[in-house]
């Protein structure tokens, strides 16, 4: 993503919730420092969405680099990996 500018200023993460547990995610440096929690919200464009803008928890964007991501419903998790280009 560029969250710096441009038309890639957004992940959008979709999922399908049958169940309809609460779906949430993190968002972590290389570090494995936590950045910031996502969950659904007015930036979601839809209920089965989290989005995260490629900032951290304090409204910075972030540096450029790999930032790793885990995405749970409290039973079941998926976790991987996004880069920010600058």
């Amino acid at each position: 993503i560029t969250p710096n500018g441009g038309n890639n200023h957004r992940v959008f993460f979709f999922f399908e919730n049958p169940s309809g547990r609460v779906v949430s995610g993190s968002i972590y440096d290389r570090h494995g420092a936590k950045g910031r929690d996502i969950s659904v919200d007015a930036n979601s464009p839809n209920p089965n969405a989290l989005v995260w803008d490629g900032r951290d928890e304090t409204g910075s964007v972030v540096p450029g680099g790999a930032y790793f991501y885990k995405i749970s419903d409290g039973r079941d998790s998926l976790a991987g990996s996004v880069g920010v280009a600058r």
